[in-house]
């Protein structure tokens, strides 16, 4: 952080109403001059006497006392809803048994960890736009007596069930287990934001037309899935960016009916394909999170894999701030934290499991930020 942020930080915290009126100058300018002087070599202004005679002189009780609920109602501050929004904490070092002596009362800027999920999805944080959750139904042939349910993978749409001369009725009666688990997540994580979600579902053969008349005109959207069973989806991911010098620009990154590939200037395919690779009962999974302009005045994220569970847990690293703080450890994604790329890419690595559980490592096998 610059001296600068960090001053807008401190003024911005001590304005707060977790900080009485009547003390709020003098945290601030307290808070401001530990923050000028952190350096071990300015250590003699942070001791107690120089902070008595300086900014205290009336005070009849113990400095460390004063500092130590001072540090106390920053923490209390930087645990609320309102202290959540800011992408860093100020803490004040304190005389524990691990901290140099040189170091006491010093200010430390560290990342905010339980601020990173908001900070992620802080284009959605206006209550007054919705989000539409977009997810795929997937296409079953039903039997006449309707007891057996048959899903053909690479039968997405009714006119290629006809071709196939598939017998039975066309039918959209179920969900993939995984993408309704991904839509349950970020609706409950959003919810608690405080935002408006609504769930729509898609065929593969919706386009965005079929969305303009679902939604408003001001809308945000994510997208989950798979190609195969979102037209959405697949829509967003083809659609350019802008045009730059007369040319169209593109996501370099896209996810086909098997694999994920990364595409040129020109759309052409870029080294081999980004497959599945499974070794004995883990399952590594790529899996793509764009955020881009949509085609309404709204952000765009798609969150794109061909096997649900690694959506579902894509989904679940994007709205817990453990899980954002190791993702924004890659050194390519630190210097997001501050504010985010209008538009990028972030290809996945995602472990997935046979049954019902949710964990699993990931990696981070690429970024694109938009220039």
């Amino acid at each position: 952080m610059t001296n600068e942020e960090k001053k807008s930080l401190i003024a911005a915290v001590t304005s707060s109403d977790a900080f009485h009126s009547h003390n709020r100058i003098l945290h601030r300018e307290l808070l401001e001059h530990l923050a000028t002087h952190s350096s071990r070599q300015d250590r003699h202004l942070r001791t107690e006497e120089y902070l008595k005679k300086f900014f205290h002189p009336g005070y009849s009780g113990k400095v460390s006392m004063f500092l130590l609920r001072l540090a106390q109602t920053l923490s209390d501050y930087f645990d609320t809803e309102e202290g959540q929004r800011h992408t860093h904490r100020i803490e004040i070092v304190r005389g524990r048994k691990d901290v140099h002596p040189d170091d006491r009362n010093s200010i430390r800027f560290p990342l905010n960890r339980k601020a990173l999920a908001r900070r992620f999805w802080n284009a959605y944080l206006d209550d007054h736009i919705p989000t539409f959750i977009v997810y795929g139904v997937p296409l079953f042939i039903k039997s006449a007596d309707q007891k057996i349910f048959t899903r053909h993978a690479d039968v997405n749409v009714p006119a290629a069930a006809r071709r196939k001369k598939l017998r039975g009725k066309v039918s959209f009666p179920f969900v993939a287990h995984g993408d309704l688990l991904a839509a349950v997540e970020l609706h409950r994580w959003m919810v608690e934001q405080g935002m408006l979600v609504n769930f729509a579902p898609f065929k593969a053969n919706d386009n965005l037309d079929s969305l303009l008349k679902a939604t408003s005109k001001d809308a945000n959207i994510i997208a989950v899935g798979s190609t195969r069973v979102s037209g959405i989806l697949a829509e967003y991911q083809r659609l350019p960016l802008r045009k730059k010098e007369n040319e169209q620009k593109y996501l370099p990154f896209r996810l086909r009916l098997y694999d994920a590939v990364r595409l040129n200037d020109r759309q052409k395919k870029i080294g081999a394909a980004i497959e599945e690779e499974e070794s004995g009962s883990v399952l590594s999974v790529p899996v793509i999170i764009t955020r881009r302009a949509g085609v309404i005045r709204g952000s765009v994220t798609l969150v794109a894999s061909n096997h649900g569970r690694a959506v579902a847990r894509a989904c679940q690293i994007l709205t817990n701030d453990d899980d954002l703080s190791e993702l924004f450890q890659d050194e390519r994604l630190q210097k997001w934290i501050g504010e985010l790329p209008v538009h990028f890419q972030i290809l996945l690595r995602v472990d997935v499991f046979a049954g019902e559980t949710m964990g699993g490592k990931f990696t981070v096998e690429d970024v694109w930020p938009s220039d």
